[in-house]
């Protein structure tokens, strides 16, 4: 039998199986149809890992460690390399450097900034490339400490420059000696290494950056110009100059250089279970940016959807937060829906082109602080019936995963106090 797929638009929620009576569908001509409500469409929960995410051409760096007892302990690093702000740079014979600095403008932070967080920088040993893939769990190899400093990160306050005050930095010290050498000395007798950039990034292949404690995630702007490293030095005139590195061109739109972010997570001792009962499902599932954990929902039997006359109009499932998670975290203000295919593939779920972004998959708030997640999967549902597919698994991912750090946990299917709920509206003629 040939079926065909109708959006409507949301209707009053309604329990069990009800007839819903004419509702103005004009879409649907037959006056003989009922059209019906159910919930009883079975599903079981359970949370989902991947090996790795692709993290490369990402909008933010990522820098930091996290721990907590539901999620045990998550860390991110990130490797970039850096372009010349001018081709063949040129020090006065008489240069002496006084400091360099790595500088690092706050997009914002995840966690508790007044825990101190200790940086290590190291010289990259690996070239990186625009046209490359790199994935979440990227090894890469660390050459020279170049700086390392603990401290209180401050992303909302203005650094004194002077006699003014600039945006939010972090700064960080490098090794003088090592840059004299490396740049200063080494442009006067390899001015090839300093042609153009292709050249330089061969020669200094950038640096990686890592947290050894702390209790944030750090996000910073690559694209801004105070993202760099400067060398500061004074000629024979005793003036104070510099020269500049900067990871992107001047508020560069769109990534010109490579950078990375590398993620680890460690669930040991956590409330996150490798082993998740994939039979009868979880009452507790979670969701986590930085290539966490995420949440699958299998659905195990539409038969009361393959029905003769059965028209599908609208299908959605509604993910409850659980209780008391938010004291501690942060849930994603948005999940992204991914269906997962027999082979384990996860691609982009069918209705994500059509559902509106500020309905499906949006956290939303109701009465007494309760929050939920409502994902809309009709055009999904309805493939998998023509395909007379036995079961559908979605992933619920959060979104800006490689950018953001937020988490957050799911009530699950075999919760004894309160459930995920289906909500599906059809037309049987």
């Amino acid at each position: 039998m040939q079926r065909t797929l109708l959006i409507m638009c949301p209707f009053l929620f309604l329990n069990c199986e009800k007839d819903l009576g004419s509702l103005g569908l004009n879409q649907i001509q037959d006056q003989k149809s009922d059209f019906l409500f159910t919930d009883s469409i079975p599903f079981i929960t359970y949370t989902g890992f991947d090996d790795s995410i692709p993290t490369s051409l990402t909008g933010r760096l990522l820098l930091g460690r996290l721990y907590s007892p539901e999620f045990g302990e998550s860390k991110s690093a990130f490797a970039t390399n850096f372009l010349l702000e001018q081709i063949n740079p040129t020090f006065p014979d008489n240069a002496v450097l006084d400091s360099v600095e790595l500088t690092l403008r706050y997009l914002g932070h995840y966690g508790d900034t007044t825990v101190p967080m200790h940086i290590r920088v190291y010289k990259l040993e690996d070239r990186l490339y625009l046209d490359s893939t790199y994935y979440s769990n990227q090894s890469f190899t660390k050459g020279q400490l170049l700086g390392e400093a603990t401290v209180l990160p401050r992303p909302n306050t203005r650094v004194p420059r002077g006699n003014d005050t600039i945006s939010p930095l972090l700064i960080i010290k490098l090794d003088r000696d090592f840059f004299k050498t490396a740049i200063i000395d080494h442009s006067r007798t390899n001015a090839s290494d300093f042609a153009n950039q292709d050249a330089f990034m061969n020669y200094f292949k950038g640096i990686y950056v890592e947290a050894l404690s702390g209790n944030s995630i750090l996000y910073f702007n690559p694209f801004q110009i105070a993202t760099a490293i400067r060398l500061y030095f004074r000629d024979s005139d005793t003036n104070t100059i510099f020269r500049t590195f900067r990871l992107q061109g001047d508020n560069s739109p769109v990534p010109i250089n490579a950078v990375v972010n590398v993620f680890s997570n460690d669930y040991s001792g956590s409330q996150v279970k490798l082993n998740q009962d994939t039979i009868n499902g979880e009452s507790t599932t979670f969701i986590a940016a930085m290539n966490g954990p995420y949440t699958v929902v299998k659905f195990t039997d539409f038969s009361k959807l393959r029905q003769p006359g059965v028209v599908l109009n609208k299908f959605e499932i509604i993910l409850p937060i659980k209780p008391g998670i938010e004291g501690n975290h942060i849930s994603p203000p948005r999940v992204s829906a991914l269906v997962i295919d027999s082979t384990g593939k996860q691609n982009v779920i069918k209705d994500e082109s059509f559902t509106s972004p500020e309905f499906s998959g949006v956290l939303t708030r109701g009465r007494f602080r309760y929050a939920s997640y409502t994902i809309t999967l009709t055009r999904q549902v309805s493939e998998a019936i023509l395909k007379n597919n036995s079961t559908l698994k979605i992933a619920i991912k959060a979104q800006n995963g490689i950018s953001t750090a937020n988490r957050t946990a799911i009530v699950g299917n075999a919760n004894p106090d309160i459930k995920p709920q289906i909500k599906v509206y059809y037309t049987k003629f």
